[in-house]
């Protein structure tokens, strides 16, 4: 056996913290790559950060809804606090931000970026967030449906294949594409939901079966441009490889840091790289820019993490 799935419970934090790393590296904008065209293949496959946040998250939802007496009141009430006020508290800092630096910015903009509009309209702001709140109220439903019936691999195909199916329908609607934009990285969270009871337990996949899913989701993704294949093979491949990043202290220690503050590490980094990439008033070469962006975004992200948290508990 060469990978345990209990690994993507013990190791949670941390694989957040690892796809944390990977959103802020694809993120950035303004560098050269002409003469290093690999490194910008590298970048771009940070997009999989939000395959892994997606994926874990899908663990921990099933984990949370199917313990003994959850109150769904309660479930909802503690998702939806823990995504909207470190997003609001970002926001009310980084538009007044966006007026500093000469960025043209309207109350409409606000509105519609605070009521994450601002993406289902125009496919702008946090998109991520965007997506949790509709995801989060389904999820109750979807685990329901998940182990209402015997054929579990069959209702998670399923339910892969109808969001896979609405999302390669053609359509000229920004609003449509902009819901298929997000219905199209569903899945993963799904296969999280699906595959969380054998993470529970502990079962073993060994090596044959983990180059076979590891070769084939990057066959998919390569030749069939199938996002979920390349999730899958880098979900399996950080599977086997976490035991030994986590191994050494200084690697588990930084990982951890970043996964406990990722989404405000997200919100920072898409916002700042915007503001500070798009600003004429801080002018810099493309790649100091970049380096602004990650430092004051990690250590804004830390800020607003504590204060986030501070606000949580008094409210939960």
């Amino acid at each position: 056996m060469i990978l345990n799935l209990s690994i993507y419970s013990k190791y949670r934090t941390q694989i957040m913290g690892f796809s944390a790393i990977m959103i802020i590296l694809c993120h950035i904008r303004g560098i050269d790559y002409s003469n290093f065209p690999f490194l910008e293949k590298l970048v771009w496959f940070g997009n999989y950060g939000v395959e892994l946040f997606l994926f874990v998250s899908g663990i921990g939802m099933y984990f949370s809804l199917t313990k003994t007496n959850t109150n769904l009141g309660q479930w909802y009430k503690r998702r939806y606090i823990r995504i909207t006020v470190p997003f609001i508290l970002i926001a009310i800092s980084i538009y007044p931000l966006r007026v500093i630096l000469n960025i043209p910015v309207s109350f409409s903009d606000f509105f519609l970026y605070i009521t994450t509009l601002e993406f289902w309209i125009h496919h702008r702001g946090a998109w991520y967030v965007a997506m949790l709140f509709p995801l989060y109220f389904l999820t109750p439903y979807i685990v329901k449906t998940i182990n209402t019936y015997k054929t579990r691999v069959l209702t998670i195909s399923v339910l892969m294949i109808l969001l896979f199916g609405f999302s390669y329908i053609p359509s000229e609607n920004e609003i449509i594409r902009n819901i298929q934009f997000v219905t199209i990285r569903v899945p993963i969270f799904i296969l999280g939901i699906g595959i969380a009871p054998y993470v529970k337990n502990g079962y073993g996949i060994n090596a044959i079966n983990v180059c076979i899913i590891i070769g084939g989701g990057l066959l998919l993704w390569h030749f069939c441009n199938f996002p979920l294949g390349g999730g899958v093979a880098i979900i399996c491949l950080l599977g086997v490889l976490m035991v030994f990043i986590c191994k050494y202290k200084p690697t588990n220690k930084i990982l951890s840091f970043m996964g406990k503050m990722s989404l405000e590490s997200y919100l920072t980094n898409v916002y700042l790289g915007h503001i500070i990439m798009k600003s004429d008033v801080i002018a810099l070469p493309g790649e100091v820019k970049a380096l602004i962006v990650i430092v004051t975004g990690i250590l804004s992200a830390y800020i607003y993490h504590k204060l986030s948290n501070k606000i949580i508990s008094k409210i939960e």
